[in-house]
């Protein structure tokens, strides 16, 4: 049993050394500006709202991507840096707001907590007035995207989604 918990406590050492940070920023980087939103600070459930500049100036109504990072539900969110330069390059390149949700981690949270996280996310979204939300977003137009465990995560939640009632459809 002590083995086991000793290559548990290493999964944390790994983390560290590959999550490097970058943080959002209300100064445009790339030509988008990003914050945190606090979704359940009890579970530390969080996200991170990428905004091309370029919906400041549009008088078109802008999509949303919904993004659920990879890591194999042990690693990485959506502060870690190729994550977030992924987020800020999707929301510059298709002119999309992109919401990447940060999710528990096993081996502390085992599954199905992340696919109730990523659900969580999804309903906050739809029911919530969230800061920095452009008014100008097409909310009849929300897809799901994700790469890795999040493309899995992204799969389950789509599923679940379709069950409920969202003002936003998939």
């Amino acid at each position: 049993m002590r083995e086991i918990i000793d290559r548990c406590s290493a999964i944390g050492d790994h983390r560290r050394a590959f999550d490097v940070k970058a943080p959002p920023s209300s100064t445009p980087i790339d030509g988008v500006v990003s914050s945190n939103v606090t979704i359940d600070p009890s579970r530390s459930l969080w996200l991170i709202l990428c905004v091309p500049t370029s919906a400041l100036t549009t008088s078109d109504a802008m999509p949303v991507v919904v993004y659920y990072h990879g890591g194999g539900f042990v690693t990485c969110s959506p502060d870690c840096k190729p994550y977030a330069d992924l987020c800020r390059g999707l929301a510059r390149e298709l002119s999309v707001i992109v919401v990447s949700v940060k999710y528990r981690l096993a081996p502390e949270h085992r599954c199905p907590t992340q696919y109730d996280d990523g659900l969580e996310a999804r309903k906050f979204i739809d029911r919530t007035k969230i800061d920095g939300f452009p008014e100008k977003t097409d909310i009849g137009k929300c897809f799901l995207a994700g790469d890795s465990a999040g493309r899995n995560l992204a799969h389950h939640v789509a599923v679940q989604a379709a069950s409920s009632s969202f003002r936003w459809r998939l």
